[in-house]
């Protein structure tokens, strides 16, 4: 059997729930999966502090999670996978991108950083809403 026939029977038999599948299956396709996280990589910014190993962890983690998946074969196994993989670069740059709001506190004057991050943008607006009133 051809090798991409190979993997579409592992694929096949890995979405019943055979763990054997599955581990054959990840073995397999790990070399093309790392050279993928490390193509994925490439445009994140220095000191990342994830690598390609780590990447691919992630992405098995998350497809292990996952509800059931109808996948086809090898290439659709690949791309789900490297979506999986860019969604992991997303979350990482939306937790990179949130900073604390500093507040202070109405009752001790001290700063701080706000829990909710709605809280300090509605007292930032009627605070400025007080100084310096809309005008017609």
């Amino acid at each position: 059997m051809d090798p991409s026939g190979d993997i579409t029977r592992l694929i096949s038999e890995w979405q019943r729930g055979n763990k054997a599948a599955e581990n054959a299956l990840f073995e397999a396709l790990y070399k093309r999966l790392h050279a993928k996280a490390l193509h994925l990589l490439h445009s994140e910014p220095r000191g990342q502090s994830m690598g390609p190993t780590a990447m691919v962890h992630e992405a098995y983690l998350r497809l292990e999670r996952s509800e059931r998946l109808e996948i086809t074969d090898r290439e659709h196994f690949v791309k789900l996978v490297a979506k999986v993989m860019r969604g992991i670069l997303v979350d990482r740059a939306r937790a990179r991108s949130i900073k604390p709001i500093p507040t202070v506190s109405a009752s001790s004057g001290r700063r701080g950083h706000a829990q909710d991050h709605t809280a300090p943008v509605a007292q930032a607006s009627f605070r400025r809403c007080r100084r310096r009133p809309w005008t017609a």
